[in-house]
């Protein structure tokens, strides 16, 4: 099953927590000094050394669950737009390693459901057309995690396929 997570990035502590880990990329000797397993793992689509990574709380495991690696497509939106979007490679929960990239934010929780991506695509579209043709609302504004299943279709197999012969 294909997924596509939407995730609004638009607190303070998720713009910083976006220009540490989705705007440059992580040190994959980082990521081996907390989760070396999934270090491991991640050499074979990141041979630069280098990662991004992105977050969840705990609260929200029952939507990251759903994200599959390799078949799930994360948007980023920021105000109006969406302006990142990258395919989750590998998945992890693990606290140590979430305050380490981010510390905790105001409700002194970490963003311990973390998922990794070898590349980030920058994109400029706008939410309302996004969630239109998600079938949502064209002013939802993505509270929290939220991952959708994708339908089976040929357009959306093109787009993984040529996606992912990227990384």
């Amino acid at each position: 099953m294909r997924s596509i997570a939407l995730q609004q990035v638009s607190s303070k502590f998720a713009r910083d927590n976006a220009a540490r880990t989705l705007e440059h990329p992580v040190a994959l000797r980082i990521i081996a000094k907390y989760a070396p397993e999934v270090a491991k793992r991640l050499e074979v689509s990141c041979p630069t050394g280098r990662v991004y990574v992105w977050g969840a709380k705990l609260e929200r495991s029952h939507q990251t669950v759903k994200m599959i690696g390799r078949n799930s497509l994360v948007l980023f939106r920021r105000r109006n737009t969406v302006y990142k979007r990258g395919i989750v490679i590998e998945t992890t929960n693990n606290e140590e390693l979430a305050n380490a990239l981010w510390g905790r934010d105001v409700d002194g929780e970490t963003w311990s459901n973390i998922f990794f991506f070898a590349k980030i695509t920058d994109m400029n579209r706008p939410a309302a057309r996004v969630n239109e043709n998600l079938g949502r609302s064209a002013d939802d504004h993505w509270q929290g995690l939220v991952v959708l299943p994708i339908k089976d279709t040929e357009k959306a197999r093109a787009f993984f396929e040529r996606e992912l012969s990227a990384l």
